[in-house]
């Protein structure tokens, strides 16, 4: 799994804003994205890494919205559908078209179920294949699949 430096990722923000800061606080991680079982937590680290800033140096520009995937057990069958389940659910609750492009963002290699990434998605990237700065227009980030109602269903009580 990737470990990501500071501002790995970083956020426009208007003159006069914030510069250099973090984007989220340590609490809004506790609270929202919490450790847990999993160490270390891919997502957590993630945002942690985000910074925001005033200006951006781009090599690529990514101008259509983006999911941005972290595959966790990329080659289990089960964690794959949770991975799907929750590029569909996050491309559907933002309005982006059916099909979008994917960019994995978790440095894994190429697995068996790539050809139903490519079938259920319009296009794939992996990030640790990119060679420079890459600016997106608007990027989604997904939740793990141990975050999502597929996972939790096995174990717990979801209230809807």
């Amino acid at each position: 799994m990737p470990e990501f430096q500071d501002s790995a990722f970083e956020v426009l923000v208007g003159r006069g804003s914030r510069k250099s800061s973090r984007l989220v606080s340590e609490e809004f991680l506790d609270n929202y994205v919490p450790q847990g079982a999993i160490h270390p937590h891919t997502m957590r680290e993630l945002l942690q890494s985000v910074r925001v800033t005033e200006e951006l140096q781009c090599d690529e520009w990514i101008e259509e919205p983006t999911p941005l995937v972290t595959r966790f057990e990329y080659a289990n069958v089960f964690h794959t559908v949770t991975d799907w389940y929750s590029a569909y659910v996050s491309s559907r609750v933002n309005g982006l078209p059916n099909r979008p492009r994917v960019v994995f963002v978790d440095g894994h290699c190429q697995a068996p179920l790539e050809e139903t990434w490519e079938a259920l998605f319009s296009g794939l990237r992996y990030a640790k294949n990119f060679s420079g700065s890459v600016c997106f227009r608007h990027a989604i980030l997904l939740p793990l699949g141990y975050q999502t109602a597929l996972f939790k269903g096995l174990s717990e009580e979801i209230n809807c």
